[in-house]
């Protein structure tokens, strides 16, 4: 083995003095670009970068929020995430397509009180709409119950004390982090305040609940997924709106985590999975003949007033989505009414969106 190559066994987590990492992929093929002896004097570019989603957590839909005249003149309607491609560039010919006359179409829109919504349009019953939620709070429930038993515990054996004179490791403080861990683990009280924490996070309670916590987690995913693969039935489309998110919790966001672990299961069995872009998804009528804006007037809900109807906030774009994938396979096209036009220009866009 070449000596220029670093390899590492990938496992659930990495355990260091009092930290603990979630390990989310390793390159085992990458070369080292620097040899350590070539390295004369520290380089500021090669600083530790954090991501800025674990460290500055902020709840908030990323397409349509802030963007410009000239941003919205240039939306890539065909854009596509690193998990799911562009429900345009996967049905763009008629051959790719599947038959809209027996297909059922789920469109899922990610959100913030619920995480997932979907809503299915069923060529059998075209006027049946089937709505199934998937709150939140119900995808953070393992992980709550988990910091829950873990800050008692801290607190029976004295983690707490010993914890709190770690600095804070943040983006702006990691250097001092860094230091402070050099420093103790050189003094005796240190190096035993370091040994504390080592056999606390390394402890059978403490592995066992990590397993507990990631056998419940799954389970919470396969009871949504379950249900929406019902709603696909024999042969099905999902198409997922590519919205992004960030927790406000303390905790990393579910919405890739769960909406990964459906994907694939969705893919194992034959159906196809495709993602759409969500502009003015929440913001049209979903009926056929209406072309309105809706307005918020109760928080959740939606209001038509060409219709006079009320409609759910989520399910709206629920719906919305599976109808941008429905006309993608009947027309190969994006419906008229989820693209931006002169009559509806960036600004009232925007208001739509809110």
């Amino acid at each position: 083995q070449d000596k220029d190559l670093t390899r590492f066994k990938l496992k659930g987590t990495i355990s260091t003095n009092g930290l603990v990492l979630n390990l989310l992929a390793y390159d085992t093929t990458q070369t080292k670009r620097q040899q350590q002896s070539d390295v004369h004097e520290e380089d500021p570019s090669q600083e530790l970068e954090l991501s800025q989603g674990f460290l500055n957590t902020m709840c908030s839909k990323a397409a349509g929020e802030d963007l410009t005249d000239e941003d919205y003149a240039d939306i890539n309607w065909k854009r596509s995430s690193k998990l799911l491609e562009n429900v345009e560039l996967t049905f763009n010919k008629p051959g790719r397509c599947p038959s809209a006359n027996t297909t059922t179409i789920v469109g899922c829109d990610p959100g913030i009180v619920n995480a997932l919504t979907f809503s299915s349009l069923d060529p059998h019953n075209p006027n049946l709409r089937q709505t199934v939620k998937v709150r939140s709070r119900f995808l953070y429930l393992p992980v709550l119950r988990f910091n829950h038993l873990l800050n008692k515990r801290k607190r029976e054996k004295g983690m707490i004390e010993v914890e709190s004179a770690i600095p804070v490791f943040g983006r702006d403080t990691y250097n001092e982090y860094f230091q402070w861990m050099n420093e103790e683990s050189q003094t005796q009280t240190g190096s035993t305040n370091l040994d504390v924490l080592q056999e606390f996070y390394e402890s059978r309670w403490h592995l066992k609940k990590k397993w507990d916590l990631r056998k419940a987690q799954r389970a919470t995913f396969d009871y949504a997924v379950q249900r929406v693969l019902k709603m696909l039935g024999d042969k099905g489309v999902l198409v997922v709106g590519l919205g992004s998110f960030e927790s406000s919790k303390g905790v990393p966001s579910k919405h890739t985590a769960i909406t990964r672990h459906l994907v694939t299961q969705v893919k194992a069995r034959g159906h196809f999975a495709v993602g759409a872009h969500e502009f003015y998804t929440s913001a049209r009528c979903p009926r056929p003949l209406c072309d309105s804006f809706l307005e918020t007037l109760y928080p959740r809900s939606k209001y038509c007033r060409t219709c006079k109807v009320f409609f759910d906030r989520d399910a709206v774009g629920a719906e919305n989505i599976a109808k941008i994938g429905l006309a993608q396979i009947e027309r190969q096209e994006r419906p008229a009414k989820y693209r931006l036009t002169e009559e509806s220009p960036a600004p009232a866009a925007k208001r739509a969106r809110c």
